[in-house]
């Protein structure tokens, strides 16, 4: 009679469904939509984050250029006053071209004032042009176009836009 009334109840599988009722996880529609919601910030922060990392390093990276290749450069500079003495008769300077490399251009004086001297610390001869609103920042006066290109490929590791100008 005992074992008709424990069938009739069934005792056993009550036991084991309340364990698996216990460890069931039953996500509503608000729930699912506020974790998508944080999962999806967390994403966002964290890519954020990465973005602020990487442009730290590179501009860390971007200031250190090794003392080995400016010294294997040694431009010859042309200076602003020995340009202005040379007369227009004298034929040594009449034919030749004089070029520079275009760095970078700011529209804030004090940013490119400051660019200048990161510059002259590194041994660079540096000119400021003032184009419009525009501050141009140049390097050198080079007598020919390749030591112009020599100098602007130590550059381009800092400033990946620069280029080479015919004055």
């Amino acid at each position: 009679m005992k074992e008709k009334q424990l069938k009739l109840f069934d005792y056993q599988e009550e036991k084991k469904r309340d364990i698996k009722e216990r460890y069931k996880i039953t996500l509503t529609l608000d729930k699912l939509i506020i974790i998508s919601i944080a999962i999806f910030l967390l994403t966002v922060v964290s890519y954020s984050v990465g973005v602020v990392q990487g442009k730290k390093e590179t501009l860390i990276g971007r200031a250190n250029v090794s003392e080995e290749e400016i010294k294997v450069v040694k431009p010859q500079v042309i200076s602003q006053a020995e340009e202005k003495n040379s007369s227009p008769g004298d034929r040594s300077s009449e034919g030749k071209k004089v070029y520079t490399i275009q760095v970078a251009t700011y529209l804030q004086r004090s940013i490119a004032y400051r660019e200048k001297k990161k510059l002259e610390k590194q041994g660079f001869p540096v000119n400021i042009s003032s184009k419009g609103k525009y501050l141009v920042i140049f390097v050198g006066n080079y007598s020919n176009e390749k030591e112009a290109r020599k100098v602007m490929n130590v550059l381009k590791k800092k400033y990946k836009d620069c280029f080479v100008r015919r004055l």
